[in-house]
C-alpha cells in the first residue's frame, strides 16, 4: 500500500571533491535507513517509502543520495559508471555525512550499488534490502537491450546526445519510466546500463555471503523489468528473506512503501 502523503524535504548539497552532491537528511535517530535510488531516478523515488518508514519510526533518520548525473549531483563523480565506482561514491558521500551504522536499500539498478557499498564496509551495515533489484544473472529488461555497451556508446556520446534523444525517450516511455524525465538523464542511464558488468555484481553477493549480513529481498509478481526468478536467484545466493507482493509493479518503494516500511523497521532476524 502507498501511505496518504509522501514526504519531501528539502533537497540539501554538500561537495565532494569539490563537485556538488544532492541529497535529503531527515531526523537525527536511529536506526539511519540509507536509500539508493535507480536509474533513471532521483532522491524523489523514495518519498513515498521515506513517509512510511518516519511514520513506523519517527525517530529514525532517513537519508536519500542522488547518485551522480542524476538531481543535481555531478556525473563526473560517477567515474566510468560502473558499480563499483558508483559504489564508492556512496561511500564516500556516507563518510562526509558521518553516518556510523544504517539499514542499506537499494532499488532497481541502485540495488548493485548498494550490494558494493555493503560489501566494501560491512560493518557499518545492520540490514541490507533489494527492491525490484538486479540480480546476479541479466533480468528481462537487460535482456532486451542488443549490445547494451555498444548502445551505451552511441547514445551515450555526443551523437546521441544531439541526434537520437528522441528515440531514446520512447523507448523509456514504452518502458513505464516519466515522460519527463531530463533527456540528460536518459543518456546518463543508458552509461549507467552499458558499465553494468555482471561478475561485479556476482563479487559482491559472494562477499556478502560470506559476512552474512541480515538481507531481505523484495519483489512485486507483475514487475515488467525485473521477474521473480531473478529475485529469487539473489535471496538464494544470500540467504535472504525474500517478499514477493502479488502486484506493486516495479517502483514498490511507492505502492508496497507501507509493507516494505513495517518489514524494515522489525528487528531483523538472528543469524547463526
Amino acid at each position: 500500500m502507498t501511505p496518504e502523503h509522501p514526504h519531501d524535504p528539502d533537497i540539501r548539497r554538500l561537495s565532494l571533491r569539490g563537485l556538488p552532491v544532492t541529497y535529503t537528511d531527515d531526523g537525527t535517530g536511529e536506526p539511519a535507513y540509507v536509500l539508493i535510488p535507480g536509474v533513471p531516478g532521483s532522491v524523489r523515488d523514495f518519498r513515498w517509502l521515506s513517509s512510511a518508514l518516519l511514520s513506523v519510526a519517527p525517530q529514525a533518520r532517513v537519508v536519500r543520495i542522488d547518485m551522480p548525473g542524476f538531481g543535481g549531483t555531478s556525473e563526473t563523480l560517477g567515474g566510468e559508471m560502473s558499480v563499483p565506482t558508483r559504489a564508492a561514491f556512496v561511500t564516500d558521500v556516507l563518510g562526509e555525512l558521518g553516518l556510523g551504522q544504517f539499514v542499506l536499500c537499494g532499488h532497481s539498478m541502485g540495488g548493485a550499488v548498494a550490494g558494493g557499498v555493503a560489501a566494501r564496509i560491512p560493518e557499518t551495515v545492520t540490514r541490507l534490502a533489494f527492491l525490484s533489484s538486479v540480480g546476479i544473472s541479466p533480468h528481462r529488461a537487460y535482456r532486451s537491450i542488443p549490445a547494451p555497451r555498444l548502445v551505451a556508446r552511441v547514445f551515450g556520446g555526443h551523437f546521441g546526445r544531439r541526434f537520437l534523444s528522441p528515440l531514446l525517450r520512447r523507448a523509456f516511455v514504452g518502458m513505464g519510466f516519466p515522460r519527463g524525465t531530463p533527456t540528460d538523464e536518459l543518456h546518463t542511464t543508458v552509461r549507467v546500463v552499458g558499465a553494468l558488468r555482471w561478475p561485479d555484481v556476482r563479487a559482491n553477493v559472494d562477499r556478502l555471503a560470506e559476512v552474512r549480513l541480515p538481507v531481505d529481498v523484495f519483489i512485486a509478481g507483475d514487475d515488467p523489468l525485473v521477474e521473480t526468478p531473478i529475485a529469487q536467484e539473489l535471496a538464494g545466493a544470500l540467504g535472504a528473506d525474500l517478499h514477493v507482493f502479488g502486484d506493486g509493479g516495479h517502483n514498490i518503494q511507492k505502492t508496497r512503501a507501507i509493507e516494505i516500511a513495517a518489514i524494515l523497521t522489525k528487528p531483523p532476524p538472528t543469524l547463526y
